[in-house]
């Protein structure tokens, strides 16, 4: 029990920082909870495959101990162009309409790889608005104070740069470039208030397609535009790109993602990686009492969100006959003939346990950056994915969907 409190460590009896799972049991240690009810026999068995869990190996994942949930999808309007590898936020416009941004990236079409492309939700109409200074593709995003924050990317100086989208304005500009350690693509970034938290990827990501992963993390400050210098934010415990990082406002959640080199669809991995801003530390599934890992390690499912007190992590790729799923398809892990994932995984983090949404993706797809914004013409959220493409490596989409929790029954 003392190490479950020493890694996450309060001042004055403080848990708050600790994932909740945790909390809990390190309560209970100290004893702050005398008096409440132990768990059940029932749930004791609910959580007895995900202890056992535990001690398996990296990669290949544990189990799905909790039930699962069911989910439905809804199309809004087909996008003006064609992309992949995207990135995507929600915004207000003028009026205070809210709107989707979706950037992207298409090989065959100069056009889609330059556009910015808005969606007013409620008129469920795109236009295509002022184009980035930085046309590059695997870029981190984040919606903060009513703009959009595009990190680091593949192709054309987008490695060092943070891109700022004004959508009152429809202008765009460029903040403090990135530490030059830190430079990079297919990273993944939170904003907690001010601060943007920017983890992994790929290294010289514009120099270099052979660059290696990393575990680098840095901060930025976006009232005082300012990156914080090398070692002041903890390292992750494994290197990753392509992962999938979301926050409960409080601690850092890093699904997934790969370790191979060069940002190829080589060497998924399964880990459940968690950093806790106020004590700059980390813990993983691949440690002892660590959180529980994904059931399906892979990378390319864009950016996790929180959503109704869950995290989500939605599609995803792996290089077929190259990992340890074998041969496409392989049903039990959702994954399709042509290397793609058709499932939406759930992440209590509360009981600290996984499960699905049933049934599954509209499309099975990788490639695409979900965001939570509100659905048309209504204050409910929901959660969009848009683009993206059907088989692993570069391909896209014009398709554009919300995915939303169907009612529990009477």
């Amino acid at each position: 029990m003392e190490r479950l409190v020493s890694f996450f460590p309060a001042s004055g009896g403080q848990l708050s920082g600790m994932p909740r799972w945790l909390r809990a049991t390190a309560a209970k240690a100290s004893g702050q909870q005398r008096g409440r009810r132990a768990l059940g026999s029932s749930q004791l068995l609910l959580l007895l495959p995900c202890l056992v869990a535990l001690l398996s190996a990296v990669g290949q994942g544990p189990c799905l101990a909790s039930a699962n949930v069911n989910i439905t999808w809804t199309d809004v309007a087909r996008m003006p162009y064609a992309v992949g590898e995207t990135s995507a936020g929600i915004v207000h416009g003028s009026n205070g309409e809210p709107l989707l941004i979706v950037m992207g990236w298409n090989p065959g079409d100069p056009a889609a790889c330059n556009a910015t492309m808005v969606l007013d939700i409620n008129a469920n109409k795109w236009s295509v608005r002022a184009q980035r200074p930085l046309v590059g593709h695997h870029m981190a995003a984040v919606s903060a104070f009513n703009k959009l924050y595009l990190i680091g990317g593949y192709l054309a100086g987008t490695t060092s740069s943070i891109q700022i989208y004004d959508p009152v304005t429809d202008t765009w500009s460029q903040g403090a470039k990135l530490p030059v350690d830190y430079r990079g693509a297919a990273g993944a970034a939170v904003v907690i208030g001010d601060i943007i938290y920017y983890c992994g990827g790929v290294e010289r990501g514009d120099t270099s397609r052979n660059g290696k992963p990393t575990n680098r993390c840095t901060r930025y400050n976006i009232t005082a535009n300012t990156w914080t210098t090398r070692n002041v934010m903890a390292n992750m415990t494994h290197a990753v790109h392509h992962a999938s990082m979301a926050t409960d406002g409080e601690l850092v959640y890093v699904f997934g993602g790969r370790n191979s080199t060069g940002g190829t669809g080589l060497d998924p991995v399964n880990h459940t990686q968690i950093y806790n801003p106020k004590f700059n530390n980390w813990t993983s599934s691949s440690m002892p009492n660590g959180p529980l890992a994904m059931a399906s390690g892979r990378g390319g499912m864009g950016a996790a969100v929180f959503y109704k007190d869950y995290f989500y992590v939605i599609g995803g790729e792996v290089r077929c006959g190259l990992s340890w799923y074998g041969n496409c398809p392989n049903p039990a892990h959702n994954l399709t003939s042509l290397g793609v994932f058709n499932r939406v995984d759930r992440y209590n983090h509360v009981t600290n346990t996984w499960d699905k949404g049933l049934p599954g993706m509209s499309m099975a797809r990788h490639g695409q950056y979900p965001v939570v914004g509100p659905a048309p013409n209504s204050t409910e959220l929901v959660v969009y994915v848009c683009a993206g493409g059907e088989k692993q490596s570069f391909s896209e989409d014009t398709i554009c969907t919300y995915m939303s929790l169907q009612p529990p029954p009477p």
